[in-house]
């Protein structure tokens, strides 16, 4: 069942997933039981690189750590909408049997794991709005690699958040 969601509005920002620059959305789940799936506005402008679609824990910000991940999604931007085709992605974590309490909040958060060489370049864009339209979370980014902190940032990603209810 749908649970929480950020869908798409005026698509005021898109930021490129690189090496050098990861994005989170935190979710609020309001119904407790396992994760079944999230929708992220992720398009693609290349078809080189590959990326990781992880649900974390969240401590202030999101968990930083790249290895401390509740479960996780891979996916090539050649699997992606093209960047002319604005359209949400269904990542499926039903599988991974991640817990979902009510309340507590979520990280949703997209990692490049290979691709163009550059640490600035991005195949992969995460699209959303300059406005802090999903007032239970936010959006956060971190510039640099596993262990640098994410920092809140204005606006917030489009999303999908699904849970089996318990």
């Amino acid at each position: 069942m749908l649970d929480q969601s950020f869908t798409p509005g005026d698509f005021s920002t898109s930021a490129g997933v690189s090496y050098a620059t990861a994005w989170a959305q935190t979710v609020v789940p309001a119904v407790s039981g396992t994760l079944d799936s999230v929708d992220l506005l992720l398009v693609a402008q290349g078809p080189d690189d590959v990326i990781r679609v992880d649900v974390r824990g969240v401590s202030g910000s999101p968990l930083s750590d790249d290895g401390s991940v509740l479960g996780s999604v891979i996916v090539a931007a050649a699997d992606l909408p093209f960047v002319d085709n604005l359209v949400l992605s269904t990542f499926d974590f039903r599988s991974q049997g991640i817990p979902v309490v009510a309340g507590q909040t979520l990280a949703i958060v997209v990692t490049k794991l290979s691709g163009t060489p550059n640490p600035g370049d991005s195949d992969v864009l995460l699209v959303g709005e300059l406005a802090n339209g999903y007032v239970p979370g936010g959006a956060f980014q971190r510039n640099g690699g596993s262990g640098v902190p994410f920092a809140g940032i204005v606006g917030d990603f489009y999303f999908a958040f699904r849970v089996v209810p318990e």
